[in-house]
């Protein structure tokens, strides 16, 4: 009696006929899926433990380019020459500011800064975001690997940042504003884009 019921049972399954049409809307579903995956892309929250805004001291090292006159270099990335040079005295040093992450894998880092006037006094605003492709955030922990990296310049700093002679002129304020896309903030008059420092979150403030 009981293998007459698991016989009945397997002629029933295969007497189940999955169409063409079936099999294809499957396919084009799970396609479809896989684009909206790899295509989206969404904000990571700030993470104190693998996201940070450090100082490092940096050589301003010239740069024969039209349009940059000097390279800051931290330290511990300068070659052997680029030692000897600082040693020597032939290189400025001074401290840089540097948006940097550790061990995370598929990051893209998203920023802007715009300089405004507060209180009669320019202020530098700087938002930053890291984001991820909505497959990564999903399968990146299947994998062992993760990255490092840091950045710094003009969106920090303002357009006359890449000159020898480049000094501290104004006070920085870096927000972490979970967003994919900064453009529309770039749009805005200085009021709104100064509203957003309500929902960031301030990593960072100095004059450097």
């Amino acid at each position: 009696m009981k293998g007459w019921k698991e016989k009945n049972i397997i002629q029933k399954i295969k007497g189940i006929k999955i169409g063409k049409g079936t099999i294809a809307l499957t396919v084009c579903f799970l396609y479809f899926v896989f684009l909206y995956l790899i295509g989206t892309k969404v904000p990571l929250r700030y993470d104190p433990e693998h996201m940070a805004v450090e100082t490092v001291e940096a050589a301003i090292v010239p740069v024969n380019n039209e349009y940059i006159s000097a390279s800051w270099t931290p330290l511990d990335e300068l070659d052997f020459d680029g030692v000897r040079a600082v040693e020597a005295g032939e290189y400025k040093t001074m401290d840089l500011v540097q948006i940097s992450y550790k061990e995370i894998a598929n990051v893209k880092l998203r920023s802007t800064g715009r300089d405004i006037q507060r209180n009669g006094e320019t202020v530098r605003i700087v938002y930053f975001s890291y984001v991820k492709r909505m497959w990564n955030k999903l399968f990146d922990g299947l994998i062992n690997w993760r990255y490092s990296g840091s950045a710094t310049g003009g969106f920090i700093y303002g357009d006359n940042c890449d000159t020898l002679n480049y000094t501290p002129q104004k006070d920085i304020e870096i927000y972490y504003l979970p967003r994919v896309d900064f453009d529309e903030i770039d749009m805005l008059p200085d009021e709104e884009y100064e509203a957003f420092t309500e929902s960031a979150t301030l990593i960072w403030d100095g004059r450097i």
